[in-house]
């Protein structure tokens, strides 16, 4: 990906796959993965998401900035789609968890 936009982003990316089981759309072209389940995440995908977040910020220095593979991939024939009914709200209070846990120093329980 880093390759795709420029040597200036090379290192500022976490490429995260969160697995999302699919089904085709029987309107859309054969063997298409259109559809998504909803809700699109597990608490525990958000969660671990969320801690891997804040790790990743903490050690860039600054926060990073999330970005969604559809956006990235934007006018690429055959892009990912992905992902599909992300919760931010979720995301952004799985993220809040976990900075009010590792600033109490509690972070492992």
């Amino acid at each position: 990906m880093e390759r795709k936009i420029g040597e200036s982003v090379r290192g500022r990316f976490l490429h995260v796959e969160n697995v999302q089981p699919r089904r085709a759309d029987p309107s859309g072209p054969e063997h298409n993965d259109r559809i998504a389940p909803e809700p699109g995440f597990s608490p525990a995908q958000y969660r671990t998401l969320g801690l891997l977040y804040a790790l990743a910020s903490a050690r860039a220095g600054t926060w990073m900035i999330p970005a969604f593979h559809a956006n990235i991939d934007r006018g690429i024939p055959a892009a990912h789609d992905d992902p599909q009914n992300f919760d931010l709200a979720a995301f952004d209070e799985a993220v809040a968890k976990w900075l009010r846990k590792l600033r109490a120093g509690n972070g492992a329980r």
